[in-house]
């Protein structure tokens, strides 16, 4: 018995304000599209986006043998060719240092900290003053241990970028139900694992910033981490929902990075209102699952046509009363065939953790699409309080 919920209204479209460097190619707009493959890219390389904070601005130096030195890099949110004239900047300036930096990213997309030789030093990543609140992860270094002493000082992974942001001003405030992502990259791409990297929304009565997301991290009122990303390659979306929503007018969708990747696309972002019966389930499902519409392979026929494989989700409801039937289904299809929905078989078991989001998407039982076919409704007679149908949605890819 599975509580199914809808999700037709985006509070999201038309709505953003803001957004991390962008590709002009790819505009956050495109974020608002549900078409497959229409996807918003945060600009990389010298263009990408780069946020220094104060949780985490210090860098540790020992200049040859002499005494450690903290010195405070100010917080910075900008491209990454601002961000490491920023740190150099900020290391040359300090009373606690006597040697002249250069700080750049090389052609390798790794970052160099050097000095002139004969001049070494050591950047104490691991046993400085301020493990775990250096900048090391945000520009490449490995910071379990420390450096050796030597001029120049490389990091040992790439950084094209490390923060993609949408901000967007619903104009009131507004409750939302749940939201979802469909994010894309390459086989480097973090999409919101691990203890640093991050996939979160966040929510305010007020902006916070347009640009800085650690604003965002410390004060904002709400804070949802997304479900982690699904690992069937066909339906990638990941969700968050809430049972008892408070009203905002700003939210903040930030996808944290700290990978080799130089590849960050949002398809799709999304804030919803939820359709749901609050008496009535689904309870059972006949014709789900993956179809081939290709040609097979036959004598004299070796190269058939090949088609996109198509995930269908015929849904049945049985049995509904009349203002949960209206309330949801006719909606649904009042939203036309040609727009795309949010579906959940499991909205409920999501919500309350029994069953996790990124599996129920590879079961194909949480997923974006659209109704292909839908029957008329049906009552046992004219009188009758409860009505019964069917929808058939697609998954779109």
């Amino acid at each position: 018995m599975a509580r199914a919920a809808l999700f037709v209204d985006d509070y999201f479209v038309g709505s953003r304000i803001s957004s991390s460097s962008e590709q002009a190619t790819l505009p956050a707009r495109n974020a608002e599209d549900p078409r497959p493959d229409v996807q918003f890219a945060a600009a990389e390389g010298d263009d990408g986006w780069f946020e220094i904070s104060i949780a985490k601005g210090w860098i540790d130096i020992q200049e040859g043998v002499a005494v450690p030195v903290s010195v405070p890099i100010p917080p910075f949110t900008g491209k990454r060719s601002d961000a490491v004239l920023h740190v150099q900047t900020a290391i040359n300036a300090s009373a606690f240092t006597t040697l002249t930096y250069t700080v750049e990213f090389l052609a390798s997309q790794k970052c160099e900290i050097s000095v002139s030789a004969p001049n070494v030093f050591t950047l104490l990543w691991d046993s400085g003053a301020h493990t775990g609140a250096n900048i090391g992860l945000e520009f490449g270094f490995y910071t379990a241990a420390d450096t050796g002493s030597t001029t120049a000082h490389q990091g040992i992974y790439e950084r094209y970028s490390t923060s993609t942001f949408l901000l967007f001003d619903l104009g009131a405030a507004v409750a939302v139900d749940a939201f979802a992502l469909i994010l894309a990259g390459n086989s480097d791409t973090n999409y919101g694992s691990g203890s640093d990297s991050h996939l979160r929304v966040y929510g305010n009565a007020t902006n916070l910033s347009n640009h800085t997301v650690s604003q965002w991290e410390s004060y904002a009122s709400l804070t949802l981490t997304y479900s982690g990303r699904p690992a069937e390659s066909e339906n990638t979306i990941q969700v968050v929902g809430q049972t008892s929503p408070v009203a905002y007018r700003y939210y903040m969708v930030s996808w944290r990075h700290f990978d080799t990747s130089n590849e960050h696309r949002i398809g799709l972002a999304r804030a919803f209102d939820v359709l749901w019966s609050s008496t009535r389930t689904i309870r059972e499902m006949s014709g789900h699952g993956p179809v081939d519409p290709s040609g097979s392979i036959r004598q004299g026929d070796y190269y058939p046509i090949s088609g996109d494989l198509v995930w269908q989700l015929p849904m049945a409801f049985d049995s509904w009363p009349v203002a949960d039937y209206r309330a949801v289904i006719h909606k649904a299809v009042r939203a036309r065939k040609s727009s795309p929905l949010m579906v959940a078989v499991r909205w409920d078991e999501i919500l309350s953790g029994g069953v996790s989001a990124d599996d129920e998407a590879d079961q194909g039982l949480l997923l974006w699409g659209s109704i292909t076919d839908y029957s008329l409704d049906k009552r046992t007679a004219e009188a009758s309080e409860y009505i019964s149908g069917e929808l058939l949605i697609e998954q779109v890819r």
